[in-house]
């Protein structure tokens, strides 16, 4: 979502400048798949799985039309490709805010081991931390 922010201040240094916008969203976008790509960690859940992938097609996504607008216009859709780039990344951003939000209060499986843990001891009437009461 770092590279969201990226894309946006970029292009707010010239917004009438469409090559800015361009090279702005297609190495935003271009960064964000490759970094998610090489810091993929283990997705247990299908929620998981299922999030990884669908911000790394939509990084890619708006990396094509970014790179080649007239993508957009070949697939029949009548509106300007900076819109269709816009859509995308809120999209990405509305995705990963709900991700974050459901991951947030996902039970792992570290977290089961841990309450099945005994609980641990208060210390003695000594305090120290080798005062272990029984």
């Amino acid at each position: 979502m770092l590279t969201d922010f990226y894309v946006a201040l970029l292009s707010l240094i010239d917004p009438a400048s469409t090559t800015l916008w361009r090279v702005s969203f297609a190495v935003a976008a271009a960064g964000g798949a490759v970094v998610l790509v090489l810091v993929r960690g283990p997705a247990p859940t299908w929620l998981g799985k299922a999030s990884y992938a669908a911000a790394v097609l939509l990084y890619a996504l708006v990396a094509v039309v970014a790179i080649a607008p007239s993508v957009v216009s070949d697939l029949g859709i009548s509106t300007r490709p900076l819109r269709v780039e816009a859509v995308l990344l809120t999209v990405l951003v509305f995705l990963g805010v709900n991700v974050a939000w459901l991951l947030l209060f996902d039970e792992t499986s570290s977290s089961a081991a841990t309450e099945d843990r005994e609980p641990l001891r208060s210390c003695g009437s000594r305090g120290g931390l080798g005062a272990v009461s029984p």
